[in-house]
């Protein structure tokens, strides 16, 4: 399954003297500060900012799809899909404006990916993680001449 594109979960905008200690949420209860936002994006563009302008901070998540599949050597010699269990990694992503000292307006968009950063939430299905379990689920398809199943973690 392709990603959706980033999906915004929180927004502000203001003087940034006057909100950089303003919460924003990643998602669920995970929180970040207006100056996390911020300084993570002037650090990405590499331009200082003037504090008593105005600012915006966006939190972001995307999501990436993994699986694994349960395949069984059947009587034609080849492997073939009889179960497959699908989860998504969370990751989060900044973006933020501002404006620098020689006062230009500066932007970024900040990406917590691999290698550098882990998802921030795994919604994995409830046999991901027990691979003999896949391995018998989809024997006992193959076996009972039942459908390939798919199982969801979200």
């Amino acid at each position: 399954m392709p990603g959706l594109g980033m999906i915004r979960q929180d927004q502000r905008s203001g003087i940034y003297s006057l909100i950089k200690d303003v919460s924003l949420i990643v998602i669920g209860l995970k929180l970040t500060t207006v100056q996390n936002i911020i300084m993570s994006v002037a650090q990405a563009v590499g331009a200082s900012m003037a504090i008593d302008h105005l600012v915006t901070a966006q939190t972001f998540i995307s999501y990436r799809y993994v699986g694994k599949e349960g395949q069984v050597w059947t009587e034609s010699l080849v492997w073939q899909t009889w179960f497959d269990t699908r989860s998504r990694e969370v990751y989060k992503h900044y973006w933020g404006t501002y404006v620098c000292h020689n006062n230009f307006q500066r932007q970024a968009t900040v990406d917590f990916l691999p290698p550098l950063h882990s998802w921030i939430r795994f919604d994995a299905s409830s046999s991901y993680h027990n691979n003999s379990l896949i391995a018998s689920r989809a024997f006992d398809n193959w076996l009972n001449r039942l459908a390939w199943t798919v199982e969801f973690g979200y």
